[in-house]
């Protein structure tokens, strides 16, 4: 697993250094240095102490000298051992400015390799929100299919960017290839999760077109595809909404104008009960939304659901102050007529 987004080689050298600067320190304190009589033997009586010099001089003659202060221990072997590495740390994933000066690639194969929960390398990068490593691990893979590998919930590399609200890495996806129609395992595109969230940003990077500034910026290892943009801005999840649902069931009115501006249905209605954008947003006690919906976006007042039903009167049923609101902007007040058929209506 990345940690911070490197994996970072650490030299034998250095943690050697370490362990010999450590040794200097306790010697200098005194912790190492003074005798504990346990090799060198004990100094018991004064006489011991006015020793001759002659005897001094055979002692330091002996096969192993030893400080004066020293308790015996011969730490040489370990100690001569070390050595004091001037290279610089390297790093299992270079940055991309190194891959594009040198062009030279590390192999893929083992940052694409899935874990146990089917992520890849690039999957950890992003939901560590790790920037530089998303970049370096995009820039090396030599196919945009790769970019597309799901794991064990089905989510790619773009649909985790839009999750984490990282814009500029979903934008990078976009150009380096990544499809923006793969869906997880509840069937939402990435434009659903973060028309959901009311991420404007990441529904920008997603719809956009591109330019050539952008492709190039990728520092691809193939030539760059620029998909055509925008997709999927109606498209239905495996609950029948389309981004624009979720954006009114969120309340989130600047993406709901911006798929508007980019081209959504606005009048399509999700596939369960046939609720338009405005029942959705007028359920949900969402004023600010159910006012851009009918005044900016030309949304119908008086469309109904499957079983019959107005904005209106789901809105009666739910939410007194939309409906109030609902009246205002023109809807007819129609009362809400209930029977034994009604009882698995999309009314509360």
């Amino acid at each position: 697993m990345l940690e911070n987004g490197f994996y970072t080689k650490m030299h034998i050298g250095t943690q050697k250094l370490t362990t010999m600067e450590s040794s200097n320190k306790l010697q200098e304190s005194g912790v190492i240095g003074q005798d504990s009589g346990f090799l060198s033997g004990a100094i018991t009586t004064e006489s011991d102490l006015g020793a001759s010099a002659c005897d001094l001089e055979a002692s330091c003659s002996s096969s192993k000298s030893f400080h004066r202060r020293d308790s015996g221990l011969d730490m040489s072997d370990h100690f001569s051992q070390l050595n004091i590495s001037t290279e610089e740390p390297k790093t299992l994933i270079p940055s991309a400015t190194k891959l594009r000066d040198s062009n030279e690639y590390p192999p893929w194969e083992p940052f694409f390799t899935p874990d146990e929960d089917g992520d890849t390398q690039l999957h950890i990068a992003i939901m560590q929100g790790n920037t530089e490593a998303a970049f370096t691990l995009i820039s090396i893979v030599p196919h945009p299919s790769i970019l597309d590998f799901q794991n064990d919930d089905c989510q790619t590399a773009l649909h985790l960017a839009v999750l984490t609200k990282q814009s500029r890495v979903t934008r990078r996806l976009v150009a380096a290839g990544a499809r923006v129609d793969m869906r997880d395992r509840e069937g939402n595109c990435p434009l659903h999760i973060a028309a959901l969230q009311g991420d404007i940003d990441c529904v920008q990077a997603l719809s956009m077109a591109l330019s050539a500034t952008e492709l190039e910026q990728c520092h691809l290892r193939y030539p760059p595809f620029a998909q055509t943009l925008p997709q999927q801005l109606d498209s239905s999840n495996y609950e029948g909404q389309a981004p624009i649902h979720l954006a009114s069931m969120g309340g989130h009115s600047d993406v709901i104008r911006a798929l508007q501006w980019l081209g959504a249905d606005v009048h399509t209605t999700e596939n369960k009960a046939g609720r338009s954008a405005v029942h959705l947003a007028a359920e949900r006690g969402h004023v600010a939304a159910v006012r851009v919906l009918i005044s900016e976006c030309g949304c119908a007042l008086e469309s109904e659901t499957y079983a019959g039903y107005t904005p209106f009167q789901v809105a009666s049923e739910t939410n007194p102050r939309i409906a109030h609101e609902l009246r205002r902007l023109g809807a007819i007040p129609l009362s809400v007529q209930m029977d034994d058929s009604d009882s698995d209506s999309d009314v509360p």
